[in-house]
C-alpha cells in the first residue's frame, strides 16, 4: 500500500508514479481518483485534502520457482510529481525492498530497507520505516485490536512518527514501548484475495548517534485481537552494511523444531557448522559449534520470549525465528 499525506493547508491533486520490480507485474490499483497500469508500473492521481493522510492499494503477481527464488529481494519505488512550492521535497519519494518467502502470515513486521543497509548511504536523519500488517482470522468481528511494539535501544523513541493506518488509530508511547490501539474497530473476518478484514499501520523512527557497520537492529510486534493471546509477529533485522550482498545456502533446507520450545530444540539440515541464538536485543545468548547435519541444541535455560537462531553453514548464514515456551 502507498500512503500519501498533505501537510498543507491546501487542497493538493498529485500523480503518483509506482515502479514495481521487473520481476512482477500489476494486475489492480484500488484508490486514488484515476489510474492507469502498464506491465510493472502504475500512474495513480490523488486528491487530498488539507492535513489528510490517503491511501492507494496496488496488486500485482509474481512469478512461481524457479523463475523466482525465495530469498530473492524485489524492489517498489514511489514518487510523486513534483509540487509548486513544496517545503520538503525530499519525503517525495519512498523506495521499498520486499523479500520473496514461501508462507505468508498475515500478521507480519517489515521495514522498507529489506535486511540490509548500505551504511555509507543512510544519514543521521533517515528513518527507518516500519510497517505492521494484522488480519482477523476469526469467524466473527474483532471489535478492538491492540499493537505493541517494544523499540531497541538503538533507536531513538523520541523520533517515533505515525505516518498512515488503514483505520482510525491511537499512537502512544511510554519510553521506548509503543501502542497503537484501535478500539470499536469492528474488524470483520478476512475474506481471501480481498482487503477486508486486514489492516496496517506505519510508523518511522530515527537511529540514535553512534550507530555503526556491523550494527544489527532488531524490531518486532505483538498484536492483540480483543481478549485473545497476543500474536507474535515475525521477527525484523535490519543490518548497516559495508556492502549489500545475499548469502544463500541453494536448494539446502534448514529445519528447527519444535517450535515453540520448551527443553530441546533440534536443528537438521545441511552440514551445520555453528548455531547462535539471538535474543530480541540482538545479543548471542547461545553458541554452539555442530559440525553434522542435525543437533539437538538445549534451550531450556533461555528465558521465556522470541529468539533468532543464526545458522551458519559453508560461509552462508540462515536466520530462522523460534519461540521459547
Amino acid at each position: 500500500n502507498i500512503v500519501v499525506k498533505n501537510e498543507s493547508l491546501t487542497e493538493q491533486t498529485v500523480t503518483i508514479t509506482y515502479t514495481a520490480d521487473s520481476l512482477v507485474t500489476i494486475t489492480d490499483v484500488n484508490g486514488g481518483t484515476s489510474y492507469t497500469i502498464n506491465g510493472n508500473t502504475a500512474s495513480i492521481t490523488i486528491t487530498i485534502d488539507p492535513l489528510e493522510t490517503d491511501y492507494a492499494y496496488v496488486y500485482y503477481t509474481t512469478p512461481s520457482i524457479p523463475l523466482v527464488a525465495l530469498g530473492d529481494q524485489l524492489t517498489f519505488t514511489a514518487a510523486i510529481t513534483a509540487i509548486p512550492n513544496d517545503a520538503v521535497a525530499a519525503n517525495n519519494e519512498a523506495v521499498c525492498i520486499k523479500t520473496i518467502v514461501g508462507s505468508f502470515d498475515p500478521n507480519s513486521k517489515s521495514e522498507s530497507h529489506g535486511d540490509e543497509i548500505l551504511f555509507s548511504a543512510f544519514a543521521q536523519d533517515e528513518t527507518l520505516n516500519y510497517t505492521i500488517n494484522f488480519e482477523n482470522s476469526g469467524t466473527a468481528n474483532a471489535i478492538n485490536v491492540k499493537l505493541t511494539d517494544v523499540l531497541d535501544a538503538q533507536l531513538d523513541e523520541t523520533s517515533v512518527r505515525l505516518v498512515g493506518s488503514t483505520h482510525a488509530v491511537q499512537m502512544s508511547r511510554m519510553g521506548n514501548n509503543l501502542e497503537f490501539n484501535f478500539p470499536n474497530i469492528l474488524l470483520p473476518p478476512a475474506e481471501q484475495g480481498t482487503m477486508i478484514g486486514q489492516g496496517s499501520v506505519q510508523f518511522t523512527v530515527k537511529m540514535k548517534p553512534g550507530f555503526a557497520v556491523g550494527d544489527i537492529v532488531p524490531n518486532f510486534a505483538s498484536i492483540i485481537f480483543d481478549t485473545n493471546p497476543a500474536i507474535v509477529t515475525n521477527l525484523v533485522e535490519t543490518e548497516f552494511v559495508s556492502q549489500l550482498g545475499v548469502s544463500t545456502f541453494g536448494s539446502d533446507v534448514l529445519r528447527i523444531y519444535p517450535n515453540p520450545a520448551s527443553e530441546t530444540m533440534t536443528v537438521s539440515g545441511s552440514t551445520i557448522d555453528t548455531v547462535e541464538i539471538v535474543d530480541v536485543t540482538g545479543k548471542v545468548v547461545l553458541k554452539s559449534s555442530i559440525g553434522a547435519s542435525e543437533a539437538n541444541i538445549d534451550v531450556s535455560g533461555l528465558a521465556r520470549g522470541v529468539y533468532v537462531a543464526k545458522i551458519l553453514s559453508a560461509g552462508a548464514i540462515k536466520k530462522l525465528r523460534f519461540i521459547k515456551q
